[in-house]
């Protein structure tokens, strides 16, 4: 369980890449996806919301998270899972600090941790990378986020594999974990200011001989509005 729960991180973290904008105007989805990758640079501040489910045969557990960032560094993630919690705090990608609530300290991760949290951050600040592992995107129709925000909505495939390794998510996190082909992705893009609001992922991984089903809603809010991030 504890490989699972840190591979589901790493995939909250990579997908939540991306949460960048688009550009206007009558674009195709694979324009409106090149421009998510190109404007990410603009993508300074905001709030985040991921809620997973995961389901193993009839059984199923929720993964819920929220958080704050301030790029292209600065992050803080409050993850809870079953009777496990742990929050997160990224002042650089090698000054990684965890805890399990509010009142306790915050202690600076290992070495290993640091690693791969680091290079995820590294992987949030070249969303172009993204470019390399999507494929057959398609235009649906425009839809609100909130019921206010009209967004441009788009679907494509994800191969999350390739994306994990490609942020440096060590062999021995990936040991035993395989994805059963690319995940199943749609977002909408806010029209106004062209940044994504909302994101749906799903996915199917197989973990010492069983197989998840992995849905994941992401929900961004406050963008580019004014953060505080803790300290340790």
């Amino acid at each position: 369980m504890k490989k699972i729960f840190f591979v589901l991180v790493a995939s909250l973290f990579l997908l939540s890449a991306l949460l960048v904008s688009c550009s206007p105007a009558a674009l195709t989805a694979d324009q409106i996806i090149q421009k998510m990758a190109e404007n990410g640079k603009n993508l300074k501040t905001g709030h985040v919301q991921m809620d997973m489910n995961m389901s193993v045969g009839t059984q199923s557990v929720k993964m819920t998270s929220t958080g704050i960032f301030e790029n292209p560094n600065k992050s803080y993630l409050s993850v809870s899972m079953l009777d496990q919690s742990i929050q997160v705090l990224s002042l650089s990608p090698t000054d990684i600090y965890q805890r399990a609530s509010e009142t306790d300290a915050w202690v600076k991760s290992t070495a290993n941790v640091s690693d791969q949290a680091g290079n995820m951050f590294d992987f949030t600040k070249n969303p172009d990378q993204l470019l390399k592992y999507y494929k057959n995107a398609k235009l649906l129709p425009d839809e609100s986020v909130d019921g206010s925000i009209p967004c441009y909505h788009v679907s494509f495939e994800l191969d999350v594999a390739g994306m994990m390794k490609a942020a440096g998510v060590s062999d021995t996190v990936l040991q035993g974990v395989e994805f059963k082909g690319p995940a199943q992705v749609e977002a909408w893009i806010g029209k106004s200011d062209f940044f994504t609001r909302k994101q749906n992922s799903q996915f199917i991984m197989v973990s010492s001989g069983q197989e998840i089903t992995v849905d994941v809603l992401v929900s961004q809010t406050e963008i580019n509005q004014p953060v505080e991030i803790p300290t340790p």
